[in-house]
């Protein structure tokens, strides 16, 4: 049996060589078992100079403090970014800009909400990605390392069937699920579950297999490729016009188009990640509309890679075209995405004219830009730009960047610190980080108030029915169906349905009720008769029953559900129950 070697690094007292195909986390991970740390926050100390930053599995922050930790000239905390998480998964879909950022949030200090503005929260795709393994590697890797550890290949959304041993991939109960969350781990049996409920069949693994493939690919295209919205959406149309249409010859009709894209990727919903694949024929007509005729901004990469799983045979087929019909777009149409878009060449000069001492205005007089632009060229490649006071004393200024922090109106802040609003507006585009932090504190108001608008609608005549609710909230649906969608289907779920569409549309809450306390009594005595104790913790039977966490706020509907949590938790825990409801 081979061991996994161990470098000596110094100042980090020692540091485990990079195992095949290994994330960051797997690594720190692995470093935090070998030096016996008892804390977690111990090893984040060590490694990146801080208690909770750089312990996310999927995109870890600090990691230019932990490569000057570790004294390593030959590591670069971007190399890591590119080749050792899952973040250029979703690149391929950001403007070069956007990129960059994303990156800086790894390398450096995290800058606002990633995952708000990769887009992730508002996907209908779960968000929190959860750590997975094979059970053939791990065993591999235990024979041939001493350890199983976590592979990158495995971690990207949309795998789930490892590529080498055609196996599912299991599923971590930790992390992801708030179980833990600055802690660090490995693979253990124990602590992962299968993914996928019930026998998988061959047509499955098969489907899976491609999904795989697809993004094995996906995540493989050279640093800076941006693919087009625009570009796709031809190549889609494309390969629909000469290989999906009925008869030869005629096209097929947009609904029968969409019949095929549901039924294409129907067998990949039984993995919950993918269950916000279409459903229906009215929710795939939505999406080729959108992503085939009408594209406009990003979405999340499933969307489009279910889209070439379903048009194209293999990658190779997909990017063949994808090159032809981008080499066919006038460029002053729209420049073929597949190559990194070309900045202005002023941009550059700007940026080292500042960075050698030069004063933005001067820097700007010299290359023919308005100082404006200047700065907000440097606050995008999060360079700070000295001020000279003008309308913006500097208290005015902290003020008014406060208050943009808790995400206030432009026209608001402007009234209250009496300034014009294209001075905030200056503000946002030239303060380094202020204009993202400013777009998710906003997202967060909305969503605070959208959600409680919902809610208090539904809380006062749950039997009206969803149109109607609908009809007297309809900003707050509107917002919530396209920001916040899964949060909205699980809260919707409790509304009674008009007597017109019959009883059985209707939520059967008793039998609801007695099948999770039943599930919450098994899973108790298995765990208690494991831990050889007499009760459990709460976070232990929500890890192990993934739907009770979205359940505790209807426990007032659920009143066995209730009983049995409450009779098989610690006494002290109770009230943790009920706060939760």
């Amino acid at each position: 049996m081979k061991t996994s070697p161990v470098l000596d690094l110094g100042g980090v007292a020692f540091l485990p060589a990079w195992l095949p195909d290994e994330t960051f986390f797997s690594l720190a991970s692995r470093y935090h078992l070998l030096t016996g740390n008892h804390l977690a926050a111990h090893t984040a100390l060590a490694l990146f100079g801080d208690r909770r930053q750089g312990c996310q599995h999927d995109f870890p922050s600090r990691l230019s403090q932990f490569v000057n930790r570790t004294g390593d000239a030959s590591l670069k905390a971007e190399d890591i970014v590119l080749q050792r998480t899952i973040l250029p998964f979703y690149l391929p879909l950001r403007t070069p800009t956007e990129a960059q950022q994303a990156l800086s949030s790894l390398t450096d200090e995290p800058h606002g909400m990633l995952k708000f503005r990769l887009g992730i929260l508002t996907s209908r795709f779960r968000g929190h990605h959860p750590l997975k393994a094979c059970a053939a590697c791990m065993a591999n890797d235990a024979a041939a390392f001493g350890t199983p550890y976590w592979h990158r290949a495995h971690q990207f959304p949309g795998v789930w069937l490892c590529s080498t041993h055609h196996q599912a991939l299991k599923e971590a109960t930790i992390k992801s699920t708030g179980v833990e969350r600055f802690g660090w781990t490995l693979p253990h049996h124990e602590r992962l579950r299968d993914s996928i409920e019930g026998e998988i069949s061959a047509e499955v693994i098969s489907m899976l297999g491609k999904l795989a493939s697809l993004v094995a690919n996906w995540v493989a295209l050279p640093v800076g490729t941006h693919l087009s919205s625009v570009t796709l959406s031809r190549t889609y149309r494309s390969k629909l016009q000469d290989g999906c249409a009925p008869t030869p010859g005629k096209p097929a009709k947009r609904r029968e188009w969409a019949k095929a894209y549901c039924d294409a990727v129907a067998a990949l919903r039984v993995v919950p990640e993918l269950a916000g694949l279409p459903v229906t024929e009215h929710h795939a007509m939505g999406q080729i509309e959108r992503w085939l005729f009408h594209p406009r901004g990003n979405t999340h990469p499933l969307r489009h890679l279910s889209l070439i799983y379903w048009l194209f045979p293999e990658w190779e087929t997909f990017w063949q075209r994808y090159v032809e019909i981008g080499s066919s777009i006038p460029k002053r149409e729209h420049p073929m995405s597949a190559r990194p878009e070309e900045p202005d060449p002023r941009h550059a000069t700007v940026l080292a004219l500042i960075n050698s001492g030069r004063s933005a205005s001067a820097a700007a007089a010299e290359v023919g830009v308005d100082v404006n632009t200047a700065i907000a060229w440097a606050a995008k490649a999060g360079i700070s730009v000295v001020r000279r006071p003008k309308t913006l004393r500097p208290d005015k200024l902290s003020a008014v960047i406060t208050d943009l922090r808790k995400g206030a109106d432009k026209e608001i802040a402007a009234h209250r610190h009496g300034i014009s609003v294209q001075t905030v507006t200056r503000l946002l585009r030239s303060e380094v980080g202020l204009r993202d932090i400013w777009q998710a504190a906003r997202f967060r108001k909305y969503q605070k108030q959208a959600r409680s608008n919902w809610s208090a609608q539904i809380a006062r005549a749950p039997e009206i029915g969803l149109t109607a609710l609908r009809a007297k909230q309809p900003a707050a649906y509107a917002w919530l169906y396209r920001n916040d969608r899964d949060w909205l289907l699980e809260h919707s779920r409790q509304v009674r349905l008009p007597r017109t569409r019959g009883a059985d549309s209707k939520v059967d809450w008793d039998s609801r009720d007695t099948a999770l306390s039943a599930e919450v009594l098994r899973v108790a005595a298995a765990i208690a008769d494991r831990m050889r104790r007499d009760h459990v913790e709460l976070w232990r039977l929500y890890q192990a029953i993934p739907e009770l966490k979205a359940k505790l706020g209807a426990l007032d509907r659920l009143p066995l559900t209730r009983a049995a949590i409450e009779s098989v938790t610690r006494r002290h825990r109770r009230a943790e129950v009920r706060r939760l409801i």
